[in-house]
């Protein structure tokens, strides 16, 4: 049991050292009961403003780096987000009169904790409604195994914030 707990911490220590943060959005599911309050049935196109690749570098701290894609981080959190509203009855298609264009914002961080580790992840989603209007939410999450799980918790977290904030749900209910 002793020998399970060390591989998993070193292991945990050696994907802290750097490269690429992957997200996938089958790690993150957003509970129906967080878009119980948006009206269905309807229909709205969500899109990505990232037409191409976006890759950055993210300092995490003590000279660790990390590469985020920002266009396939986005298109993660709209296949999330579309999971959540067709669970709801609102049905995603590029057709629909109501739109709305998402972007995570390059505005990241990663804080790497206790010998590179636990780590917290920040990021903002940006949303600009199909009628000129817009909002902003950040998701902050903290995992104890490093970026690649603070990530997914921060796209969760930023998720949830969106489906709460007052222009996203005037703009879905009206």
């Amino acid at each position: 049991m002793m020998a399970r707990v060390l591989a998993v911490f070193l292991s945990s220590l050696v994907a802290g050292c750097g490269g690429d943060v992957m997200t996938s959005p089958e790690s993150v599911r957003l509970e129906p009961s967080k878009a119980a309050h948006l009206r269905g049935p309807q229909t709205v196109a969500l899109t990505n403003a990232y037409k191409t690749e976006f890759k950055r570098e993210i300092t995490a701290g003590r000279n660790t780096t990390r590469v985020v894609d920002f266009k396939e981080l986005t298109e993660n959190e709209i296949i999330v987000l579309r999971r959540a509203l067709e669970d709801r009855g609102i049905k995603v298609s590029p057709a629909a009169n109501k739109s709305i264009d998402l972007r995570v914002h390059p505005v990241v961080s990663i804080d790497i904790l206790i010998g590179d580790v636990a780590a917290t992840a920040r990021l903002t989603l940006d949303a600009q409604f199909g009628d000129g209007t817009r909002t902003s939410v950040v998701g902050v999450a903290t995992s104890g195994f490093g970026a690649e799980r603070a990530f997914p918790a921060a796209m969760m977290s930023a998720l949830h914030q969106l489906l709460v904030d007052r222009a996203f749900v005037d703009y879905i209910n009206r």
